[in-house]
Parts: structure tokens; sequence; C-alpha cells
């Protein structure tokens, strides 16, 4: 078996897993990664060489989003950079796509992204969307330069996003 030798016992009728052919040898994983699966060392071997770490495997963070009384996981928010300067687009005309205001935004240097929210069952616009930058001033030059300024069929209203003020906690009444 190519100098590997199996540590432990075996459950009744199961077969150890075939050692790697010569052509797929990987010197990432190690005969503890057999161990752990038994009955399917090759499926181990595969979930180690995705993530290539030893270990527990970091988890994507959930966001967790809150309105009208529903509470929501929202996995969009991940693909958004939680330090980036962030400007909320409004009064979008339906005419208005991610390619337009990404277009419009992305002269300024440390712009990232244009996202327009949609409806996830029409697909049409709901009128808003969102520009991220990296950099302070470019975020405030968009903002002064295209604030009432038309983007399409209308004059769009930019203003500093406030999705970082929110928070699952009830208002207190009192």
């Amino acid at each position: 078996m190519s100098g590997y030798q199996f540590i432990g016992p075996l459950k009744p009728g199961k077969k150890p897993p075939p050692p790697p052919a010569p052509g797929e040898i990987n010197h990432n994983w190690t005969i503890f990664d057999l161990l752990k699966d038994p009955i399917d060392g090759n499926k181990a071997i595969a979930k180690r060489d995705g993530g290539g770490q030893i270990g527990k495997v970091k988890k994507p963070k959930k966001f967790i989003r809150s309105a009208g009384g529903t509470t929501w996981e929202d996995p969009s928010l991940a693909e958004w950079d939680p330090d980036d300067y962030r400007v909320f687009v409004g009064d979008l005309g339906n005419d208005v796509t991610d390619e337009l205001l990404t277009t419009t935004f992305e002269r300024y240097p440390s712009f990232v992204k244009a996202k327009v929210v949609r409806d996830k069952r029409t697909s049409k616009s709901k009128g808003y969307g969102f520009v991220s930058f990296r950099e302070a001033n470019d975020y405030a030059k968009a903002i002064k330069e295209w604030d009432g300024k038309y983007l399409g069929h209308r004059p769009i209203k930019l203003r500093k996003s406030v999705w970082k003020d929110r928070s699952l906690e009830p208002a207190s009444k009192g």
C-alpha cells in the first residue's frame, strides 16, 4: 500500500480507501484525513484539497436584517466591503441598470461596486441602489457632483448610506 498504514479499527465489512494513484498524489493531506472518514477517504481528501487548511474552516458571516416586524438573513450583503464608503442613490428610473450605475461612477479612482436594488419576484427596480468607494474623497466628490443630476430619464438623489447604523435591537419605548 505504498507506505501508508491505517491506524485504528475499521467498521466490520468496510474496506479501507485505496491510496491515491501516482499522478494524483497531493502532499497537502495526511493519513489522519483518511481516518476521519474511513468509509470514504477520497471524500476526506477532496474536502482538504478544496480549502488547503487544517482544522476548522471559517464559515461565512451571516448578515441578519430586520424590517416590518420580519427578520431574515441577507446573503447579498456579503458581496460588499464592510469598510467601504457607501452612497445611497435614490429616485432611480426603471431604465437605470447596474451597468449604467457602474459606468457613471467608475470614473472615480476608488470606485468598488454599484448595484440597483430589484424586487426578487418581478426583477423590477425598486427605485434605489448603492455605490461603494474605498476612499472618502471620491465618496464626497460623487455626492457633490451627482446629487440632483439626471441619470437616465430622472434626476437622482445621493445620500450617505446608513446601512451600518441599523441593528436588530428594538427601539426603546418611553
